[in-house]
């Protein structure tokens, strides 16, 4: 019997090897984000994620911050340059890119938030600070 319906649309909350048979803990909850959130992507390299992507889990608070550019890189630069794009967002998903050092990483924010951080993560301006399990209990959500 097949369970398709129980697994597709629900994110892995670990890293899924092919052929691995799957368990509810491997599973997260739907992709779909909250009324009045959003999910957004971040292609994060070096110093914009603090921590290897086999560390940084689904469910872990983050703090977004704005970046000064890449050097040499045309385009837009942000005001806020080191300023907090984001004070709390929520890991969604971390994936390394493996044709690049480049590591994905999808954060759930609030709707109204949205805009700003993906006009930074597709400048490059935009990196992660991993903020402590206790310090965000307790907080409200994004």
């Amino acid at each position: 019997m097949s369970a398709a319906d129980q697994v597709i649309g629900k994110p892995a909350a670990t890293t899924l090897l092919p052929g691995t048979l799957l368990t509810p803990e491997q599973l997260g909850a739907s992709q779909l984000p909250a009324a009045g959130q959003a999910i957004v992507g971040l292609d994060l390299k070096g110093a914009q994620m603090p921590v290897p992507a086999d560390q940084l889990q689904p469910g872990a608070k983050v703090r977004i911050i704005a970046t000064p550019a890449p050097a040499g890189t045309p385009g837009p630069r942000l005001d806020a340059q080191g300023g907090v794009l984001v004070d709390q967002a929520q890991v969604f998903s971390v994936q390394a890119v493996e044709t690049s050092d480049t590591i994905h990483v999808a954060v759930v924010v609030a709707d109204r938030e949205a805009g700003r951080v993906l006009r930074a993560a597709a400048s490059g301006q935009a990196g992660l600070v991993v903020l402590p399990a206790t310090a965000a209990e307790g907080a409200r959500s994004p």
